[in-house]
């Protein structure tokens, strides 16, 4: 039997143990939108890196950087990695280093490579933004339209999707996603892997 005093303690440390299951992977935000968005912001801590792989992953084998696979269903079936060298690039949040950019793009396969100087007219999914809390993300990835002339401003086509992820204890799962008006989300300016 449980003395009175060891008893709320137990209770307090049980209850914190209980509150703390579900949100163990905290909360984050890259590149907020809102000026009251606020988490802890490095990208180069999990959960970031995950989530830029699945979220990249799943929206270039559905929206292909390739104009001939363009609005095709279940275009998954990209070739194997390295088949005809780089297919496309990535452009990842600010602060990402070397190493942690290397291995995102490395796990993303299907030919992604980093965003580097002499790669800007690879077509280019930008990672924009992602928001983190507990076990449910959404990262917002910009993507390429191939075969439309640019706006009036010059600007190329891009189309935002946001992919709804759930994971944190388990790994990261893409559940759903929005397609957005063709640029209707800023793209992100580049940020090149960093040299060291």
């Amino acid at each position: 039997m449980l003395r009175p005093r060891h008893a709320v303690r137990t209770l307090l440390l049980l209850t914190v143990a209980a509150l703390c299951v579900p949100g163990c992977v905290g909360h984050n935000v890259i590149n907020p939108v809102a000026d009251g968005e606020r988490g802890f912001s490095n990208p180069n801590s999990d959960p970031i890196p995950p989530l830029m792989i699945e979220a990249v992953r799943w929206v270039a084998t559905r929206y292909p950087p390739e104009e001939s696979a363009e609005w095709s269903v279940g275009a998954a079936s990209l070739p194997e990695d390295g088949a005809t060298g780089p297919r496309f690039a990535v452009n990842l949040p600010q602060g990402v280093n070397r190493l942690v950019y290397k291995r995102v793009c490395d796990l993303i396969g299907f030919g992604a490579v980093p965003m580097q100087p002499g790669y800007e007219s690879l077509p280019t999914y930008h990672v924009s933004r992602i928001w983190v809390s507990g076990d449910e993300a959404r990262v917002d990835v910009i993507r390429p339209i191939k075969g439309l002339p640019g706006g009036a401003d010059g600007r190329p086509v891009t189309q935002p999707i946001t992919v709804r992820l759930r994971g944190g204890l388990q790994p990261w799962r893409v559940t759903s996603h929005n397609v957005w008006s063709f640029n209707s989300l800023p793209t992100p300016p580049i940020n090149y892997m960093p040299e060291n």
